[in-house]
Parts: structure tokens; C-alpha cells; sequence
């Protein structure tokens, strides 16, 4: 299922999952033993954490153009982009991915910059 967690912040959610900022593919079993939790279940209900749908799989062709787009802009989760990636046929949604794993994809080449005094 597709979830967005709407905090800024990664959350661990008991021993079930984790929740990057954004969109997240979840399992259902998982989700529906966390929804146990009250903690979790108040997030849920007070909408930091918003069921997008209950679908399995990763497919985004159920929405529309500008709903996809919104979607992967929203989600920092590599793997799931990846996902997305694979099976997208839309050439302005298969854009948008490409540019968001470029947005949330570290660049090797900046790592330690500033550091050439040391």
C-alpha cells in the first residue's frame, strides 16, 4: 500500500517499518499491526500519515498524468522510485522519476567538500 508521511522526519514504527518523508510502499499486514499502536493510529487519524492506496503493487498508471507527478515529487524513497521507473510507460512521468532519484540520490562528488585544508 502507498502511504504518505507528511513529517519532515524519518519514523520508526515499532518493529513493523520505517517512514521516510513522503510517499512509502508499506505491507498491509504490517500497516494493519501498526494501526494497533496508538501513537501510530492518532498520526493516522490527525493526517501526518495519509493512506493513498491500498494497492500492492507499484504501479502508478491508475492516476492521472499530474497526480503521478505530484506523487513522485513527493517521495524520497529511492527503491520505491525505482520501482515506479520500471514500470512506468509515460514519458513526462518517467521524466519526473528520473529527476527525483537525481534530487534524492547523494552525489559522491560532493562528499567532504570543504574540506581541502585539512
Amino acid at each position: 500500500m502507498k502511504i504518505d508521511h507528511k513529517a519532515p522526519r524519518l519514523m520508526k514504527v515499532g518493529n513493523h517499518f520505517k517512514l521516510l518523508p513522503g510517499v512509502n510502499q508499506v505491507d498491509q499486514d504490517q500497516f494493519d499491526q501498526a494501526m494497533r499502536l496508538p501513537a501510530f493510529k492518532g498520526l493516522v487519524d490527525s493526517g501526518v500519515i495519509e493512506v493513498l492506496s491500498r494497492e500492492a503493487d507499484g504501479d502508478l498508471s491508475k492516476l492521472g498524468g499530474k497526480q503521478a507527478i505530484a506523487l513522485v515529487g513527493k517521495t524520497v524513497d529511492r527503491d520505491l522510485l525505482g520501482l515506479w521507473a520500471a514500470s512506468e510507460k509515460r514519458g513526462d512521468v518517467i521524466k519526473a522519476i528520473s529527476k527525483q532519484l537525481e534530487a534524492v540520490t547523494p552525489d559522491p562528488s560532493k562528499d567532504g567538500e570543504g574540506d581541502e585544508d585539512k
